[in-house]
């Protein structure tokens, strides 16, 4: 890409991060995770992420010159352990099941080998020690079973205030009371700092971590190139990828430390390679066909044998997870296309989800699909939904967006022009809750009540580090990206228009508790319903995340976590229990697309709810963000900048806690 300075065409690199450095012809992996290699070198450095690892645990465990080491467990990594020991100056004792690994070892350099089932494992250690025991422990088990043993002997091994590093492990099964007893410090080793983070993550990471990723594999490969490390030794089999099937029995053998593969050149590959140079486009299915109206819409499809060609923007966590699959599985739909800037991971979606075309932007899938997409299912970033909806319906597209529609004002008065310039635009916000089978009966029920609606709402929600991209923007918090869809839910289920809002919002000294975490609100409706919400990140999820009372007519109703709906005074038959919760995701994309079949397009959430629970939204966040208070509500004046602080608002907040919420 252009924004890449360190790497040129014909550089030859070695690359880590399983989610995309894949054995394939193409790889797209972040610069960050990258670093140059000699080509004499090339077989060897294959080892480099791997090596990386190994490094990251020796240097978590702080070494000293003539330390005394035990490591345990002799596949790939801790042959390299061992001799990163070696390297550091260190007496090194080496452990494994098989007597081969330890033969292999004890020829790289390691001093003394012993075999974890023999009975005297414990005297020949502590002889060897003076009876003190080793000042650090590796543990780099490859199996469970292995590693339950491996971590007890390694604590057996290690001296009173000692270290244990377990590297490249998950699971620690040590039994605290012997770990307590020595007073021993166990630490993790499973990943170095900004290998699973994104670009934008990692320059954070970068400010604070002395050795990142990228810098720990610099250093291997140098001591690779150095000579200081012997790693082809380590080698056991080279094989061309083709035999990859044929040596599934040897890759099993726990003797094969590690096995090469060879890329025969592939001429059709460079050829791919070539072609799609500059155009940020892995492959496409133009078809011919003349541009959407800008200004009229039609129903995508009116044939009900026809599928609606769908294309989807953002390939996260729920995307991947949720839409998807549902998608996928949804009768005359058609995934066509996918658009993610991570194109590693779009294309791995695409070969798993059948998709066709795949692009890196959003400008270049308009640029390229040429009619091939009736409806776009927008789930990117939050900040990004309301500019990406208004691109999709200028160009004719039907669109279904992920809540929520507007992040800021700015966004709003933008999505206002729109849907009054195309009052009949194909939209639909993911408001999903109110199309839940559950809300959905209950709607059935309070529609013919006598009295206003009381309406408890609590959202047990869990707490997200300070980090996280949802704190980094003043418009993106709990308020604007979560409770705008009870907000909605509110709106339909009491079928009225709100009047005024109070909120209140936690203030603790801690940095790390956000009062867009942690809130209650209070609406009232024009019909005289009064529905409050209290959204909070510090409680016990084992509780539930979602809870709802209602009261009316003498009757109330419970909701748990959508899984348990239960009728005080309502027939028998309105009680339901069921195992999977359906929060409505389901149903809302077929409402969409079943509006989309149909002559004339009604939207599913009517647009004049689309802009009260925008507005409402952001005056709930202001409110929020400034500590708290209360304030009328006069829809198309609520929306209004936040730096405007109101005399109503909550003045609890200093100076600097206002700057950094």
């Amino acid at each position: 890409g252009k924004k890449v300075t360190q790497f040129r065409t014909g550089d030859f690199v070695a690359c880590a991060d399983v989610s995309c450095a894949h054995h394939a012809d193409i790889v797209c992996v972040p610069d960050h995770l990258i670093v140059k290699i000699a080509q004499a070198h090339l077989k060897t450095a294959s080892m480099t992420a791997i090596g990386a690892s190994a490094l990251q645990g020796v240097r978590r465990a702080q070494l000293s010159l003539g330390d005394t080491v035990a490591v345990f467990g002799l596949g790939l990594v801790g042959q390299l352990t061992a001799q990163l020991a070696k390297a550091a100056g260190c007496t090194v004792l080496v452990v494994d099941e098989h007597a081969e690994r330890i033969a292999r070892a004890k020829e790289l350099g390691a001093d003394y080998g012993y075999l974890v089932s023999q009975n005297t494992l414990q005297q020949e250690i502590s002889l060897v020690t003076q009876h003190v025991g080793v000042d650090v422990s590796f543990i780099t088990g490859a199996s469970e079973k292995e590693n339950v043993l491996l971590q007890q002997r390694a604590v057996d091994a290690t001296r009173a205030q000692g270290k244990v590093v377990i590297i490249g492990q998950e699971s620690c099964t040590i039994q605290r009371h012997e770990v307590q007893r020595k007073d021993i410090a166990v630490l993790l080793s499973p990943y170095t700092p900004g290998r699973l983070t994104c670009a934008a993550q990692y320059s954070r990471y970068g400010s604070c971590v002395s050795w990142s990723e990228q810098r720990t594999m610099q250093e291997f490969v140098r001591l690779l190139e150095s000579e200081k490390l012997a790693v082809e030794p380590l080698i056991t089999k080279e094989i061309l990828f083709d035999q990859v099937p044929e040596t599934q029995e040897h890759l099993k053998d726990p003797l094969a430390l590690s096995t090469v593969i060879s890329y025969q050149p592939d001429e059709q590959a460079q050829n791919s390679v070539e072609a799609q140079s500059g155009k940020g486009v892995a492959c496409s299915d133009a078809r011919s066909c003349e541009k959407n109206s800008l200004c009229r819409f039609v129903p995508a499809i009116k044939s009900k044998e026809q599928k609606i060609r769908v294309a989807i923007i953002g390939a996260g966590r729920f995307a991947r997870l949720k839409l998807m699959p549902l998608l996928t599985d949804m009768p005359g739909i058609s995934l066509n296309a996918i658009i993610d800037v991570d194109r590693t991971r779009a294309l791995t979606l695409a070969r798993v989800h059948g998709i066709d075309q795949v692009f890196a932007s959003v400008d270049d899938f308009f640029a390229h699909e040429q009619g091939s997409v009736d409806a776009i299912i927008v789930a990117s970033p939050y900040t990004l939904h309301a500019d990406q909806v208004i691109k999709a319906v200028q160009h004719g597209k039907a669109v279904f967006a992920e809540r929520p529609l507007i992040t800021d004002p700015a966004q709003y008065e933008r999505i206002k022009k729109m849907l009054d310039t195309y009052p009949q635009a194909p939209l639909c916000v993911g408001y999903t809750s109110a199309f839940s089978p559950f809300m959905q009966k209950i709607k059935k029920h309070i529609k013919e009540r006598y009295t206003p609606l009381m309406i408890s709402y609590r959202m047990n929600s869990s707490i997200v580090p300070q980090e996280f991209w949802i704190h980094a923007d003043f418009s993106v918090g709990r308020v604007v990206g979560h409770a705008c869809m009870i907000i909605d839910l509110f709106c339909y289920l009491t079928d009225a228009k709100p009047v005024s809002v109070s909120v209140e919002a936690l203030h603790a000294a801690k940095e790390d508790i956000f009062p867009t975490d942690n809130f209650s609100v209070q609406l009232s409706f024009d019909d005289g319903s009064l529905c409050s919400l209290v959204y909070t990140a510090l409680g016990h999820q084992e509780l539930g995340k979602e809870r709802m009372e209602v009261f009316f007519d003498g009757k109330s109703i419970l909701m748990n976590n959508y899984r348990q709906l239960h009728g005080f005074g309502l027939p028998t038959l309105f009680n339901e229990v069921v195992t999977e919760p359906d929060k409505g995701h389901k149903a809302a994309l077929q409402a969409f697309f079943d509006a989309l079949r149909k002559p004339t397009f009604v939207a599913p959430v009517p647009f004049d709810r689309l802009k009260l629970v925008s507005e409402l939204t952001l005056l709930i966040d202001k409110l929020v963000c400034s500590g708290g208070g209360a304030a009328s509500f006069v829809p198309a004046k609520a929306a209004v900048e936040r730096d405007s602080y109101g005399a109503s608002s909550g003045a609890h907040k200093t100076e600097r806690e206002r700057e950094q919420y």
